[in-house]
């Protein structure tokens, strides 16, 4: 699966995309494919190691994401759409997040019909 990798600590120029393995689920996760993570100032501060959660290179950061269940555990099924924070990893095409930490996300509604169009009256050349 793809990734962004954070190879230094140098900042943002310092990631990469990388095709990593599949993260493997406990009992009290699931697996996320990802349609959307979030990008937030502590990602980038972590990504120059100013932030107080400092993990070791190379690591994927992103603590948000949202996407469509792919492995259910807990209360999710398969294709639920879902936002979780995943505290690292979620800069991935496939992330693993605690079911704890997972909500569901409303269905989306549908479109509403146009409105009509006014017609002049008929009176009106």
């Amino acid at each position: 699966m793809r990734a962004a990798v954070q190879q230094s600590l140098d900042g943002p120029d310092a990631l990469t995309i990388a095709d990593l393995p599949a993260p493997k689920v406990g009992d009290s996760q699931i697996l996320i494919d990802v349609k959307a993570a979030a990008v937030v100032f502590p990602d980038l501060l972590q990504t120059r190691g100013l932030y107080q959660l400092k993990p070791d290179p190379p690591y994927v950061p992103g603590g948000v994401a949202t996407g469509t269940v792919r492995h259910a555990n807990g209360p999710f099924v398969v294709g639920e759409r879902v936002v979780a924070v995943t505290g690292l990893g979620a800069w991935v095409a496939v992330a693993a997040a605690p079911v704890s930490n997972t909500l569901r996300l409303f269905p989306l509604a549908p479109r509403p019909a146009p409105l009509p169009q006014p017609r002049p009256p008929a009176d009106v050349q």
